[in-house]
């Protein structure tokens, strides 16, 4: 007697992915922010095999629609997945899923996000810089990734030396002893690298005043009419350069009053005359500096 006894068994087949690139780069690809992304996966069964379920997950963490991210699944076996004004907090990896009771596939694809720089601090234009002082031209910019400065003289490039220096931690560019070849258009130019290059700029122009080397304003007021026994201030600003400066204050070419002081690369510097009115304090107030 012969007993025989067959067994069947079925097993699933598993949902092979198949990458739809946006480009040739394959399974990852750079976006500018506010671009929208949109990232498709197919899958394909063999006849008979349990149909997959497709899921979406960042990160390895899954994920429902919501926000600005949104999934289809089509009638084509494809699924897209698509993130509407990319930022760069939806950077990252993604992860398509195809999933039946007993098997699962998987296919990846890297977002990366670039941000174009933009000028948060743009430099100032300096008017008149005092010969001989030190200038500073700061420049700041943001962007992903980090832009880089450089800097441009009437559209040539600057670079570190002689009397020109680029700081390497901060890009600002700073100028010493200056004198009038130093005049002219400075630019900073503030760019990215990656696939999706760009850059920006912004300008300045320096002028160095040296007719005027220490800066020297005006007396404010220029006129004054006051009552007697009233209390009249005289003031004047000048810039120093890095060394002792003389003053002195005049009425009707009469010295009134003398002093030094030591000054710092480029600062500004005020000095006032209190005047207690009387009619023998009447006349012509003068201030003259010197190096």
């Amino acid at each position: 007697l012969f007993v025989l006894i067959s067994l069947c068994c079925f097993v699933d087949s598993v949902p092979q992915l198949v990458l739809l690139a946006r480009s040739p780069l394959g399974d990852y690809q750079t976006y500018l922010a506010g671009e929208d992304v949109r990232l498709t996966c197919k899958y394909a069964v063999t006849e008979g095999a349990v149909e997959p379920t497709i899921s979406w997950r960042k990160d390895n963490t899954y994920f429902a629609p919501h926000g600005n991210f949104s999934y289809t699944v089509g009638s084509r076996k494809e699924s897209t997945l698509t993130i509407r004004a990319v930022t760069s907090n939806e950077a990252g990896w993604y992860t398509c899923a195809a999933e039946n009771h007993f098997l699962m596939s998987t296919v990846d694809f890297l977002v990366i996000v670039q941000e174009p720089p933009q000028i948060t601090l743009e430099p100032v234009d300096l008017q008149e810089s005092v010969v001989n002082s030190t200038v500073t031209i700061a420049c700041q910019a943001s962007g992903l990734p980090s832009p880089s400065i450089a800097w441009y003289k009437n559209g040539r490039v600057i670079t570190s030396g002689g009397n020109t220096q680029i700081d390497m931690s901060t890009q600002w560019l700073t100028i010493q002893s200056v004198s009038t070849s130093d005049e002219g258009n400075y630019t900073c130019s503030a760019s990215n690298s990656g696939k999706l290059a760009t850059n920006v700029s912004a300008m300045t122009q320096l002028t160095v005043d040296e007719n005027n080397p220490l800066g020297l304003n005006s007396l404010s007021p220029s006129t004054i009419r006051s009552l007697a026994s009233k209390n009249v201030v005289l003031s004047v600003s000048f810039r120093g350069h890095g060394r002792a400066v003389n003053y002195t204050w005049y009425r009707n070419g009469g010295q009134l009053s003398t002093g030094s002081v030591d000054t710092n690369s480029g600062q500004g510097l005020q000095y006032t005359y209190n005047i207690n009115v009387s009619h023998a304090m009447a006349g012509v107030y003068s201030f003259s500096v010197d190096s």
